[in-house]
């Protein structure tokens, strides 16, 4: 009996040893760009402070937030400079943890779980509401 528990003790460390291999993933590029070589910018200083980043697929822009202040600043895609003013929307400080986008409305998460949502809504020369 005892050399069947010794001989099974033998048989779980084999087989945890032989699980335990790391895994090797290998993520592919999507199209137009290549991991390999990715694209660096440099931010304004500004944004030192950014706890997030989001892609707006429908604005072709990136959003930040800042991590203690309630704003939210609009990014140019192809040179990662600010595009107009912060957008205020919390004027009272906060530690922001993160920024999410869907559809057309942009929610931050504060630390003490509170969720923002943002509605921009864009004044036309006309004085119209879109």
């Amino acid at each position: 009996m005892q050399r069947f528990k010794f001989l099974a003790g033998i048989c779980c460390l084999m087989f945890l040893f032989i699980s335990c291999k790391p895994k090797k993933f290998i993520y592919k590029s999507p199209p137009h760009y290549n991991f390999s070589k990715p694209v660096i910018f440099k931010l304004d200083l500004k944004l030192k402070e950014i706890s997030g980043i989001i892609w707006d697929n429908h604005k072709d822009q990136f959003i930040a937030h800042n991590d203690e202040k309630g704003s939210v600043f609009f990014l140019d895609r192809g040179a990662g400079t600010i595009m107009g003013e912060p957008y205020v929307f919390n004027p009272s400080k906060g530690d922001y943890e993160d920024i999410a986008i869907i559809g057309s409305d942009i929610y931050v998460l504060r630390s003490d779980g509170a969720i923002f949502k943002i509605v921009i809504i864009i004044m036309l020369d006309s004085g119209a509401h879109i």
